[in-house]
């Protein structure tokens, strides 16, 4: 991986750390720098690629997951949809809708290939709750210095679960640095203890994705709700009415109301107060697109896109209209 820091390409301190470490110490670091230098409000963006292929963890967390993988993706699914449904997610009488194209039984598999789909999963979820832990120290950083209950927080992912195929069968594109290539690809070791190492180089295929996107079906790349509905969680800041209480609030509200990718935007610039520019450096800026979801926060709306109103995207070639 190639790291830039202010155009300039730039090394990693430690050579063995973990870029969900890496990537937080740099932002609490921007952070702190910040408000020693202005004291004005921030904007962080912190893009972690940890659920990106190629799946990578620390090794002390990966045998943990294991364990909790072996029983199999069928059994799995089926308990995250259950916690789903006593979470209110979805009705409790609802049944698994299945999945499209269907899934292969987790019996039919062999002793090795259920030991080899049980430890990528666990690479995936060990690689998960380290980008969690980390997350936790950007948010205990804002509550030691006394910055959380008016911070604005976003999270969210770009599309759903990973790509549908092993990268066993993809083929470096002919862009790519090939002598770099070259030298790399007779080091990758995808033996079973060597999963999540540095060596290694993998992720999971469309059954990954039956767990993954659990109940939803289809993959990254595919328009189906497992490629396009990722999670999203927000912490209104306390100076919204959304948020009357202090950081030791723990009350949550599920909304189920759709919302689109292009409401954040207006959202974050609403909350912000700050106004969408109409010409930049000599030259009109499209109109902005979406929806503040500040009502939606605030309680005064339950609905921000009716019903009647069209949403159309692409992606790869493949369209929708909502």
């Amino acid at each position: 991986a190639t790291f830039i820091e202010n155009g300039k390409i730039v090394e990693k301190p430690n050579s063995t750390k973990f870029s969900n470490e890496f990537y937080t110490d740099k932002m609490i670091d921007f952070i702190k720098t910040s408000q020693e230098n202005n004291n004005k409000p921030f904007f962080a963006y912190l893009a972690f690629q940890v659920a990106h292929s190629p799946f990578m963890a620390p090794h002390e967390n990966v045998e943990k997951y294991d364990k909790i993988y072996s029983v199999g993706w069928d059994k799995i699914r089926e308990q995250r949809f259950e916690k789903q449904k006593e979470l209110g997610f979805w009705p409790s009488n609802m049944t698994d809708p299945g999945r499209l194209p269907p899934n292969e039984s987790w019996d039919s598999l062999t002793d090795d290939e259920k030991a080899y789909a049980a430890r990528v999963l666990a690479v995936h979820a060990a690689g998960i709750e380290d980008m969690d832990k980390n997350i936790g120290r950007v948010i205990q950083y804002l509550k030691d210095t006394g910055q959380y209950d008016n911070t604005f927080i976003l999270f969210t992912s770009d599309n759903g679960s990973s790509e549908p195929f092993e990268i066993s069968d993809f083929r470096y594109a002919s862009g790519v640095n090939l002598t770099q290539g070259k030298q790399f690809v007779p080091t990758i070791n995808n033996t079973l203890s060597n999963l999540g190492n540095q060596t290694s180089d993998f992720n999971y295929g469309a059954w990954g994705s039956y767990v993954a996107a659990s109940p939803l079906s289809g993959y990254k790349t595919s328009f189906y709700e497992g490629g396009t509905r990722p999670p999203l969680l927000i912490k209104a800041p306390q100076t919204s009415s959304a948020s009357s209480s202090p950081s030791n609030n723990t009350n949550t509200t599920l909304v189920k109301s759709f919302v689109y990718v292009t409401d954040i935007t207006p959202t974050i610039l609403e909350i912000a107060n700050v106004s969408h520019p109409t010409s930049y450096q000599g030259h009109d800026v499209h109109a902005l697109m979406g929806k503040s979801l500040k009502p939606l926060l605030d309680g005064t709306v339950e609905v921000i896109h009716p019903a009647n109103e069209a949403i159309p995207a692409e992606l790869f070639n493949q369209t929708t209209v909502r």
